[in-house]
């Protein structure tokens, strides 16, 4: 008997990259012990070390800010439904119908981490940049960017796909008219996403046959 199973890795860097990729079911590892044994790459943590207010505050952005009244927090943190201290429950009191109508905490909140502005010291911006590693990525590759992202600029889109390209690295890219941080905010455009997605991992299916005896 023939079986089939294909592996579909999602990345997110710069913009939206899908990636695909084809394991049989003779080689079903956990990933993560996989990378850490057999890979070459680097894996690099930035989930420790935050601090987050909750709240708008002026010049919070600069380096030398005292920030050591703020909450020791770890990633992953969503503040919006967690129970915020001194509050008994996440929701929303002031929305239409209290706390019963669902409505999260809205508002701004502010999270540290980086130690300098790039200019200064760019190597902790480096080391987390997906640039830098894109000397790992050996998976066919499509980006998929929002014109209008100011998130994740569509230039580094550009810059990723172009190292794709001169490392060889089967890739294409993707620009979105009229979108944002995103690819599907309108109904034409979310099918253009579903179309090429489905075309991306039909093209570079490479299923592999398992006989079982």
């Amino acid at each position: 008997m023939e079986q089939r199973r294909m592996h579909v890795y999602l990345l997110v860097c710069c913009s939206c990259v899908f990636l695909s990729d084809c394991f049989s079911e003779s080689r079903q590892v956990n990933l993560f012990d996989q990378i850490a044994s057999d890979d070459p790459r680097s894996r690099l943590l930035f989930d420790f070390g935050w601090r987050f207010y909750r709240g708008d505050i002026d010049k919070g952005q600069a380096p030398d800010f005292d920030d050591s009244t703020w909450r020791p927090i770890d990633l992953p943190h969503d503040w919006s439904i967690e129970d915020i201290p001194g509050t008994s429950s996440p929701l929303n009191s002031d929305a239409v119908g209290g706390i019963d109508t669902g409505y999260f905490v809205g508002g701004i909140g502010w999270y540290r981490n980086f130690e300098n502005f790039p200019w200064d010291d760019p190597s902790e911006h480096l080391r987390r940049s997906p640039l830098m590693y894109v000397g790992n990525v050996t998976t066919p590759t499509m980006l998929m960017t929002g014109v209008n992202d100011l998130r994740t600029p569509m230039p580094q889109t550009e810059e990723y796909y172009a190292a794709l390209k001169v490392l060889g690295v089967e890739t294409a890219m993707i620009r979105f008219n009229n979108e944002w941080h995103g690819t599907t905010s309108t109904p034409s455009n979310f099918l253009r996403t579903q179309l090429f997605l489905r075309e991306w991992f039909k093209r570079n299916e490479r299923a592999r046959s398992v006989t079982d005896s």
